[in-house]
């Protein structure tokens, strides 16, 4: 027989879940706070903001027809990059959403879609990094092209050179602000070369 084994909170953990516990049921209204009060909010608005990385995907969907293409075979949203609304890993399942709202299934399995994964940063620029984006640093000479991938090595997204530069090294993830997104591999192939 399984027993549900009791787990012990550290003591200022408790507390510290006993005081936000209050904290919401006195409500955050700035006339009753106290500077303890304050302090709270500070800690629940700074994990609430910055703790917590968001994961979102998008997607590029090939555009695999040719000349004998049958006109109802051609998918209007290949070609293109989407936001992905979810990912359904059991049934193999990925469901875009285009420009007007509408979601679209398609199989994760399939050689249709590349599934790209927000890094968690945005360049100087303010646009969100996504792996398979081409970056630059802005301050480059050399304009030297760096692809963000994934790297167990490393446990995390980085930029690589395109072409080895043995000046510049590998990036990782908190340098991203030094770059702007140039392109991506499956929109802009030619900056690969």
């Amino acid at each position: 027989m399984l027993r549900r084994k009791k787990v012990v909170m550290p003591s200022r953990a408790a507390q510290l879940l006993g005081e936000i516990k209050r904290l919401a049921q006195k409500g955050l209204d700035a006339k009753t706070m106290t500077t303890k009060d304050e302090k709270l909010r500070g800690i629940i608005k700074k994990i609430k903001d910055n703790d917590m990385r968001e994961i979102k995907f998008r997607a590029y969907i090939y555009d695999l027809t040719n000349e004998d293409s049958h006109p109802l075979e051609i998918d209007v949203r290949a070609g293109k990059l989407w936001d992905v609304a979810s990912i359904n890993f059991k049934d193999q399942m990925v469901e875009i959403v285009d420009d007007d709202g509408n979601v679209w299934e398609h199989e994760l399995s399939s050689d249709e879609i590349a599934l790209m994964q927000y890094v968690g940063s945005k360049d100087r620029n303010g646009r969100e990094i996504y792996e398979g984006d081409i970056v630059r640093h802005h301050h480059n000479k050399n304009k030297t092209n760096y692809v963000v991938e994934w790297s167990d090595a490393s446990f995390g997204f980085i930029a690589t050179p395109i072409k080895e530069n043995p000046g510049r090294p590998h990036l990782n993830q908190a340098t991203m602000l030094s770059y702007e997104i140039v392109g991506n591999i499956y929109k802009n192939p030619e900056l690969l070369k």
